[in-house]
């Protein structure tokens, strides 16, 4: 099983349950999985293609 397996088993069977929670926030598994959706996206359209190395800075 590859993570990205885990994390889309996870988002798909208890899309409601607790994913992260940090300083009284609670992020469940579809927040984090709709998040993730969006930066994949983002970074397609940006051009970064499969193979390719890729480092975010915040």
């Amino acid at each position: 099983m590859r993570l990205h397996d885990f994390f889309d088993y996870f988002a798909r069977e208890q899309p409601d349950a607790p994913y992260l929670e940090f300083e009284g926030r609670e992020l469940t598994w579809n927040d984090a999985a709709r998040e993730v959706n969006r930066l994949a996206n983002a970074m397609v359209r940006s051009g970064v293609e499969p193979g390719q190395r890729h480092c975010a800075r915040s």
